[in-house]
């Protein structure tokens, strides 16, 4: 069986730049729940949501809330008792408001470990996007790829094509292309596809052969998608996919087809919704011995209900953003121990967020290029800006006293541990900007 190049490279490039993905994907609903089903259809708290949903519109519709857009997600490793960070993604945007890039920092925020640059066409339309991966220790590029999104006359159909660095040509060479095509030009979206096809160049014959194939069919609560290969002149069944969702509670279940073209279970996850939100989500792994479902990683998340999804400003492909309805600040993961028979947390996700100041009434509204993490922070704080220009950060205390003044870079830090905990307001500010925003010291 040939490996499938096209469709392993599209997951590995998505998870090194979003982080973990969330298998519910194809299901635009949302919600949150760990409690019994009877508590989703319980008319008295619908019609409380409807009247407190309301009321904040109405504050967004008189500017006194403003628009958000995620500036930065901090990935924390370990227990209760021990959690420490382990990697910071940070997004900048340009003055529309699209993403131009993600920076993965590794190593407790210290390194940068790989990158991600968007580019944009001049209706919206996401027309390229790079990837560069770095190394560790002596920051040189270890690997660089791209996927430029070709249009075709036809709305109906949308090619991605992957490309490779070579260094010893010193240009991009065709790994593979995709093309995908809709019956619904709303959901012109490379994942709410009807089918594609994944054909790779062979670089003895010079062509495109066909790799794989993939149908969805879609249904009023249930999506279900089957993959083939190409082998040997022959389509084989590869693996099949189903979601489905009923009283606010989302199923998902991957099956994979053995050697005889029998089709086995491999995984599942159940999702609980309420007031369209995600907030429980449990995965389970099929036991091959037992021929039973076991419990393997339970997923929390935490909302900020102020902001409703159409009051932020997101990257594209944030998965759990898709079966959410308002603004997500955290989410906590973790795994089915055998020896405690417990979960056991395993890793912490923490959103951070920035706010437009409008100039006037009938001002745009301008997106800051700073951003600034981790926040709690314990040793250091960092700042990233779109700019190389020298940037003047200076830290009061709640009392309004200045007890730190430093000038540095783009991507420098500034050590706090010296600081006491509490609250600090910290002001950065260059030529052309300045950025006031409180941070925690813990």
């Amino acid at each position: 069986m040939k490996t499938l190049f096209a469709i392993l490279m599209m997951s590995i490039l998505l998870s090194l730049t979003f982080g973990q993905q969330n298998n519910t994907h194809f299901i635009q609903k949302a919600g949150v729940i760990h409690f019994s089903e009877k508590s989703f259809t319980n008319n008295n708290n619908n019609h409380l949501w409807k009247q407190i949903s309301s009321q904040l519109q109405f504050l967004k519709s008189q500017k006194k809330i403003p628009k958000q857009k995620l500036d930065s997600v901090c990935y924390f490793n370990g227990d209760e008792e021990d959690i420490q960070l382990d990697r910071t993604v940070v997004y900048s945007y340009n003055s529309n408001g699209k993403i131009s890039s993600s920076k993965d920092y590794r190593n407790e925020g210290h390194q940068l470990g790989s990158q991600v640059d968007f580019v944009f066409d001049s209706i919206g339309r996401q027309v390229l996007q790079k990837y560069l991966i770095f190394d560790y220790h002596s920051d040189d590029t270890l690997a660089k790829s791209s996927w430029k999104f070709i249009y075709n006359d036809s709305i109906f159909h949308v090619q991605l094509l992957s490309s490779l660095w070579q260094d010893s040509i010193n240009d991009y060479v065709n790994t593979s292309i995709t093309d995908f095509y809709y019956s619904d030009t709303s959901l012109l979206y490379y994942e709410n596809y009807d089918s594609l096809y994944v054909k790779v160049w062979n670089y003895d014959s010079l062509i495109w052969q066909l790799e794989s194939r993939s149908y969805v069919e879609y249904d009023e609560n249930s999506v279900e998608e089957k993959v083939e290969v190409f082998t040997d002149g022959f389509w084989e069944k590869l693996y099949k996919r189903e979601w489905t969702y009923e009283d606010e509670i989302a199923r998902y279940i991957f099956y994979k087809y053995n050697e005889e073209q029998e089709l086995v279970p491999y995984s599942k996850t159940i999702d609980f919704y309420r007031n369209e939100n995600l907030e429980d989500s449990y995965s389970y792994d099929w036991d091959t011995i037992s021929q039973s479902w076991i419990y393997s990683y339970w997923d929390t998340y935490k909302f900020d209900f102020a902001y409703t999804i159409q009051d932020l400003i997101l990257p594209p492909y944030q998965d759990y953003y898709d079966n959410s309805a308002y603004k997500m600040t955290e989410a906590n993961s973790k795994i089915w121990s055998q020896e405690i028979m417990d979960w056991k947390l395993i890793e912490k996700e923490v959103n951070y967020y920035s706010g437009f100041t409008p100039l006037g009434i009938d001002s745009k509204l301008e997106l800051s290029s700073f951003q600034v993490f981790p926040n709690p922070a314990y040793d250091f704080i960092k700042i990233v800006s779109e700019n190389l220009l020298q940037i003047e950060a200076e830290i009061y205390n709640i009392q309004g006293s200045i007890i730190k003044r430093q000038f540095l870079y783009s991507g420098e830090t500034i050590p706090v541990s010296d600081l006491k905990p509490g609250v600090y307001l910290l002001k950065a500010k260059s030529d052309n900007e300045t950025l006031t925003t409180k941070f925690v010291k813990k």
